[in-house]
């Protein structure tokens, strides 16, 4: 709600960076092909767990080399 107070603590420190929840989007493509959707509209957040996932094998890959 309070977008300047926000922005300083996001990486472009710009109140400008945000986009309004009806311009976002954000799907999860499974390994089984399938896709869905992580963005819920009515609470307008994303699933953020599902990036943790993603983190873990990725930061698993770079250990095992």
């Amino acid at each position: 709600k309070d977008k300047d107070e926000v922005a300083e603590k996001f990486y472009l420190k710009k109140k400008e960076a945000f986009i309004s929840g009806e311009k976002v989007a954000a799907y999860l493509f499974s390994e089984d092909g399938t896709v869905r959707s992580i963005y819920n509209k009515k609470k307008k957040i994303i699933e953020w767990d599902t990036f943790s996932k993603v983190s873990e094998k990725i930061a698993n890959l770079y250990y095992e080399i």
